[in-house]
C-alpha cells in the first residue's frame, strides 16, 4: 500500500499497517492490549480502533476468540483490515466504518464480555488542533467526549462486562465521572510512570458494568530506568521487546 508502513508489534505476533504520514500508534496501545488480556473472553469490541493494534493484540495475547472493531475514519478501517489479513487473523475479525455516538445496532448483539478503547486524550479546546484530519481526530475530542466514548462502551457491554481504557493520568478525574455516569464501576487502577519517583503520565483502568466490588490499586508501572533511555525489564516484557 502506497503511503503507507508496515510495521510489527508483540514481539512480531501482530502486523500493522498505518499511513507513513498519518496518525500513529504508540506504546499506550501496547500497555493497553497487554492489560486487557489478561483475562480471556470469547470476543471483544474495539471502539475507536484505528490500525487495530489494541483488538489485534488482544487476539494475538489469548486474551479474546474473535474481535470486532469500528472507527469513524474509512482510511484507518481499511488499514485495519489489511493489519488482520497480514497478521493471519482475518478471519476472527470484523472491522467496520460506524460512529459510536450514533449507537452500534445489530453489531451489539446480546453484548460483549469486554469492550477496548484507546480513545482521543485532547478536548477540543486544549492545544493546537491539528489541520490533518486522521490526526485530529485521534488526538482531540473532535469527535466526541469520553462521556460520549463510556455510554458507548456500557451500552454495549453484557452485564458484568469489562471496559479496559488507558488515558492521561491527568484527565483521571473526567475519566471516573464519564465511567460513573454510565454505570460502570472502576474495578482495577494501574498507573504509568515514565520513572520512578515521577509523577505519573497515563492510567490503565477497568471497569465492570454494573459491578458493585472494590477498586484494586495495583502496583505503579515504571517505564524506564534512572538516567537512561532503557526500558525496566517489565516495560520491555509487555511491549514485546527483546
Amino acid at each position: 500500500m502506497a503511503g503507507y508502513t508496515q510495521d510489527g508489534a508483540f514481539g512480531g505476533a501482530v502486523t500493522l499497517v498505518q499511513p507513513r504520514d498519518g496518525y500513529r500508534f504508540s506504546l499506550d496501545a501496547l500497555l493497553l492490549a497487554r492489560f486487557a488480556a489478561e483475562t480471556q473472553v470469547s470476543a471483544v469490541l474495539d471502539l475507536g480502533c484505528g490500525c487495530g493494534v489494541v483488538g489485534l493484540g488482544v487476539l494475538a495475547l489469548g486474551g479474546a476468540e474473535r474481535l470486532e472493531g469500528v472507527d469513524i475514519q474509512e482510511e484507518m478501517v481499511r488499514c485495519a483490515r489489511e493489519s488482520a489479513r497480514r497478521s493471519d487473523l482475518g478471519a476472527r475479525v470484523t472491522f467496520q466504518v460506524a460512529d459510536y455516538r450514533e449507537g452500534l445496532g445489530a453489531m451489539v448483539g446480546d453484548g460483549f464480555p469486554l469492550v477496548v478503547s484507546n480513545p482521543p486524550y485532547r478536548p477540543p479546546e486544549s492545544g493546537r488542533v491539528s489541520p490533518r484530519p486522521g490526526v485530529a481526530v485521534a488526538r482531540h475530542e473532535v469527535c466526541g467526549t469520553v462521556s460520549d466514548l463510556t455510554r458507548a462502551a456500557a451500552q454495549a457491554l453484557q452485564s458484568r462486562g469489562s471496559f479496559c481504557v488507558v488515558y492521561p493520568a491527568a484527565r483521571l478525574p473526567a475519566l471516573l465521572g464519564a465511567c460513573a455516569g454510565s454505570g460502570l464501576q472502576p474495578s482495577s487502577l494501574r498507573c504509568v510512570h515514565p520513572r520512578a519517583g515521577q509523577p505519573a503520565s497515563l492510567v490503565l483502568l477497568r471497569c465492570a458494568k454494573g459491578g458493585g466490588g472494590g477498586l484494586e490499586v495495583r502496583a505503579p508501572l515504571v517505564l524506564h530506568g534512572e538516567g537512561d533511555e532503557k526500558y525496566t525489564p517489565e516495560a520491555a516484557t509487555l511491549l514485546g521487546l527483546p
